[in-house]
């Protein structure tokens, strides 16, 4: 067993949260990620808001998990294509389900900055 030691916990998702699939052809950035010795490339776009953020959160102390439904693996490969390995604590496969007697939006507030072509303003 595993025991995380902070109370100040952030969780980010990969896919369209830290790398987008979709993204505007004129405002393309072509980002390669790699999975392995060339089993697994694609070309993301890297979205700088929520990147940035998560180095935030890392500077006030936060512990950072990374997590996606495509596997710790494809998170990983991320974490290291965006360099930033060392602003990550942990990297899961995103969890199916949580069992609590309160929903998350109960005890966890939901944060997402827009997307990356987004011009509205943030906090």
């Amino acid at each position: 067993m595993i025991i995380c030691n902070d109370d100040h916990v952030v969780a980010f998702d990969v896919d369209d949260t830290l790398v987008m699939w979709i993204w505007d052809q004129a405002e393309r950035e072509k980002f390669k990620i790699e999975i392995g010795k060339g089993n697994f490339k694609t070309l993301v776009l890297p979205h700088k808001v929520h990147i940035e953020l998560l180095k935030r959160y890392k500077a006030k102390g936060k512990t950072v998990i990374v997590w996606s439904q495509s596997g710790n693996e494809w998170a990983a490969a991320v974490i290291k294509a965006l360099d930033l390995e060392e602003f990550v604590d942990y990297v899961f496969t995103k969890p199916e389900k949580y069992v609590d007697d309160l929903k998350a939006d109960e005890w966890m507030e939901h944060v997402y900055k827009g997307k990356p072509n987004d011009t509205t303003p943030h906090n």
